[in-house]
């Protein structure tokens, strides 16, 4: 009976001191995502510089739903992209082509214009969903996970992502190939407060790859929205009904 008590005490205290520990990967990138990418309409603002100087800008503004499983992005800026809109069903992401009438599928993982972001990253294609994650190590503030693409339609093979224990908000990502080499790394910037809730607000990707040049998308506004599910289709590119509103 003594022993059992010892043991049950044990335990009561092994419990109290790791409960950072016992986190579960998957609840940790779930939270990550449900941060990140909330169901409402965001503004954001995409600049590319190279050696110093503005080579590419872009704004945008997006509506998503479902865990960004359903995304609309709809350019603003340039006049040249306004249009040529986007929308992400089911992992899938889709271009509407204004002048030529026609909706085209859009690898995930390729580039977006010369920028140091993949299309997967503008429609900002959620974590949980195609990442297979693990924890590798953790300090008393922070993990550090290991995210492997469930398959090729992720933008990355493979990202050491690291997470603020405290809060949930991501500190940085190092993308990596297939063979380990490291693609591009993604800081996670500008920490406000946006409804309510902090999150990094600046997205900046660099990569030694391509010295010189850096990539910044920047949160503008974000207004809570929970847009209707019959919206979420190619046809609607066209038609921008969601603008109707």
């Amino acid at each position: 009976m003594i022993l059992t008590v010892k043991k049950f005490f044990a335990l009561l205290l092994l419990w109290a001191i790791l409960p950072a520990s016992a986190a579960e990967p998957s609840e940790i990138i779930e939270k990550v995502d449900a941060l990140m990418n909330p169901q409402a309409r965001v503004m954001l603002r995409l600049t590319f510089k190279k050696n110093g100087r503005v080579n590419e800008f872009y704004e945008m503004k997006t509506y998503a739903r479902d865990n960004n499983q359903k995304v609309i992005v709809r350019f603003t800026a340039p006049a040249s992209s306004i249009g040529n809109d986007l929308i992400m069903l089911d992992r899938n992401v889709w271009m509407y082509q204004q002048n030529a009438g026609r909706t085209l599928r859009v690898p995930a993982n390729l580039s977006f214009g010369d920028t140091g972001f993949s299309y997967g990253d503008i429609v900002r294609l959620n974590l949980k969903d195609n990442y297979n994650v693990t924890i590798t190590r953790e300090t008393d503030r922070q993990w550090v996970l290991d995210l492997v693409a469930k398959d090729r339609q992720s933008p990355y093979h493979r990202i050491e992502f690291t997470v603020a224990k405290d809060s949930f908000i991501p500190v940085k990502a190092v993308a990596l190939s297939g063979a380990g080499q490291i693609i591009k790394t993604i800081e996670y910037k500008q920490v406000k407060n946006v409804n309510g809730r902090d999150k990094p607000t600046e997205l900046l990707v660099t990569s030694p790859l391509s010295p010189g040049e850096e990539s910044t998308m920047t949160y503008e506004a974000e207004t809570p929205m929970v847009l209707a599910e019959q919206f979420f289709n190619r046809q609607n590119l066209a038609l921008r009904l969601e603008e109707r509103q």
